[in-house]
């Protein structure tokens, strides 16, 4: 099916059929150069990772509004910020009257599971009544924890389907290094778990073509796609040229599988209980997730490269991988049109039909992805029946050694060392003495060279984490010279004096907080640090086991207002029931809640949900807590709170520590 533009302008070639009202008022008003670089349709464009995924949210509304120019669509937008994509809500709020000009609704969510929840309900909209739109597309975003965390919102959502002319998606951050996270992730794994597909783009051009592609392959099955992202993709940048002709394109191989496929019916059915809900599932599994292979080898989503050399092995390489293969390459001397290299955009469900033509004849494959094997195992269980199939190589080789690491972050320099001796052993590549290439790589990599700069955390000026943490963190530190005597009791009740050393915990959790802990780290001192939320609970699950009867606890606003104000009632609760059914009631803990206003690791915004002080601490009062100690530059202002303590910001601290 044949779409004509109807702009005969040549510098505007691209023009969405049917103007909307949005883009008259976006035309009439001077576009600021932050607002033009979301806006332009060709020529040249400079972009980091998050500004794509900014310009991603224009760029699919021209696209829809190119396949169904009488339609009205509207995009809703939320999540919980969390590096690799720290600054993406920020980068959206620079743009808001351009957002809202467009019907682009970015609501922060207080944590991940409120913004999962509000995103699927964007795609529900029509139960509610009478609509104001056609279709809405949703967007959530988050890294690895968060994707853990939204688990049963997406097994619902995908279970449940998604409504007509409605599409959605997970931007999802994955922090291989842990380069800003507690432990390194792996989103695609949690997301296969809940039946989500998912796309992995290697560099910023990638993320608008995959960001398009997966909002078509979501409107067309009626499933929720994952977009992973990982963190060099997301802080790198890029220069591209735009295709005008992209949308056009799309929207007919769009519209052509719709005229094929006239007989495919998504069902939606949001109403989750048994028996019905088991139709649902036989349809997720047999019906719409084969359908996702079926669209991506109609829209051409995994690339074959070379294919003329008709080669005895082929490489496989996905996302950033495929780039830091072509890197390898180049150390090794090899040009990349002398490989055949295959390069899938969904990762799964895999297009096997392009996959076997790929492997059709060849001995071997290798097969080259960050962490843990994904691509790699469902390809090797689709292909183990097969007459003839390739050996299949990549976290172990053909005897079970380890050969591509699934831990920590993969670059080039690791692709070459390792991809190396196997292309020395083929017989184009005998002859380009690819040993004496790696020695000299080795030779440069076993120098022992100096750091010259160092870049040790710090804590921003004027920051109350600096002094609150850092002198809780000089206790920390002092407590484990000393011992003190501590009077407790065993689990059958009876007295116990003993000595213990250090003299106080202090839990840390996620953030700046944690730059107080670093040198006791160092030391090999006890130290707690938990994932967001576990604020306070870990002490509890301890306590009753630890002849210790207090621990201190550090939380920021950022945390509190997520998830760990929450901590305050179930810490409450647990006390009085290890009190009341086993007599343990020498338990306590303080929580050392510092309040700076910003979530300072992810771009310094506001946290979500945040009250003032005062009425924080009236908050917690409601909760039942015995003392609540105020540390503040003016402490007279707190004074009429009941119970309240006001004293110097030194004197607090000291009770604290």
């Amino acid at each position: 099916m044949k779409i004509r533009s109807r702009s005969g302008n040549k510098e505007n070639s691209f023009q969405p059929l049917g103007e909307t009202d949005r883009t008259r008022r976006t035309r009439r008003k001077q576009l600021s150069l932050e607002e033009e670089r979301y806006l332009t349709t060709e020529g040249p464009i400079h972009l980091t990772g998050i500004q794509a995924l900014v310009r991603l949210n224009f760029d699919n509304l021209r696209l829809l509004q190119t396949i169904y120019p009488e339609k009205r669509f509207a995009y809703f937008i939320s999540g919980y910020e969390g590096s690799p994509l720290g600054g993406l809500d920020i980068n959206l709020r620079k743009v808001y009257s351009l957002l809202k000009d467009w019907h682009i609704l970015h609501v922060p969510g207080g944590n991940e599971e409120a913004g999962a929840n509000m995103m699927w309900g964007s795609q529900i909209h029509r139960l509610f009544g009478p609509s104001k739109v056609d279709g809405v597309i949703g967007a959530w975003y988050g890294k690895g924890p968060g994707v853990r965390r939204i688990a049963d919102v997406q097994d619902h959502m995908q279970m449940a389907g998604i409504d007509k002319f409605c599409s959605a998606y997970f931007i999802s951050g994955d922090d291989h290094s842990s380069k800003s996270s507690t432990t390194p992730h792996q989103t695609d794994l949690i997301h296969y778990a809940n039946h989500i597909p998912t796309a992995y783009p290697g560099n910023v051009r990638e993320i608008l073509e995959a960001g398009k592609r997966i909002m078509l392959v979501s409107m067309l099955s009626g499933l929720a796609i994952n977009l992973k992202l990982e963190t060099y993709v997301c802080d790198g940048s890029q220069e591209f040229l735009l295709n005008p002709d992209e949308d056009l394109e799309l929207a007919e191989k769009f519209l052509d599988f719709l005229e094929k496929n006239k007989d495919y019916t998504r069902h939606f059915s949001p109403v989750l209980l048994p028996p019905s809900v088991l139709v649902n599932e036989s349809e997720l599994l047999y019906s719409k997730l084969p359908m996702v292979s079926e669209i991506s080898r109609l829209f051409g989503l995994d690339q074959w490269y070379n294919r003329e050399l008709k080669s005895d092995f082929g490489i496989i390489a996905t996302g950033k991988s495929y780039y830091d293969l072509l890197g390898a390459l180049k150390e090794l001397n090899i040009s990349d049109n002398e490989v055949e290299i295959f390069k899938p955009l969904i990762t799964w469900p895999a297009d096997m039909t392009s996959l076997r033509e790929f492997a059709r004849g060849k001995k071997e494959l290798i097969v080259i992805e960050e962490k843990r094997s994904f691509y790699e195992s469902h390809i090797k269980n689709a292909l183990y029946n097969d007459r003839g199939r390739p050996v299949i190589v990549g976290k172990q080789d053909e005897n079970g050694v380890t050969l591509f690491p699934a831990n920590g972050n993969l670059d080039s320099d690791k692709i070459a060392q390792i991809l190396g001796p196997r292309l020395a052993e083929k017989s184009v590549f005998r002859d380009r003495k690819l040993e004496t290439v790696l020695n000299e790589r080795r030779r440069f990599a076993e120098l022992d060279l100096p750091i010259q700069i160092k870049r040790p955390p710090a804590y921003c000026s004027g920051c109350q984490h600096r002094t609150a943490l850092e002198i809780a963190g000089h206790h920390l530190r002092e407590g484990t010279v000393d011992k003190t005597t501590v009077h407790s009791h065993d689990l059958d009740g009876n007295s116990v004096t003993i000595e213990i050393s250090p003299k106080h915990l202090m839990g840390i959790g996620i953030g700046c907080s944690t730059m107080s802990i670093i040198d006791s780290l160092a030391s090999n001192r006890s130290v707690v640090v938990g994932p967001m939320e576990s604020e306070g609970l870990l002490w509890m699950g301890a306590s009753a086991f630890s002849y210790r009867v207090h621990a201190d606890q550090g939380c920021g606003d950022g945390t509190y207002f997520h998830s760990a104000r929450l901590n305050i009632n179930f810490i409450r609760d647990a006390i009085r029931h290890l009190k009341k059914h086993y007599g343990i009631d020498d338990t306590n803990q303080t929580l050392l809640y510092v309040d700076n206003s910003v979530v300072a690791m992810t771009g310094g915004q506001r946290p979500v949900g945040q009250d003032d002080p005062e009425t924080a601490i009236v908050n917690i009062q409601r909760e039942g807590i015995e003392h609540i100690a105020v540390v503040a530059e003016a402490p007279e202002e707190f004074r009429h709170f009941k119970n309240g303590t006001a004293s110097t910001c030194t004197q607090n601290l000291k009770r604290f520590a």
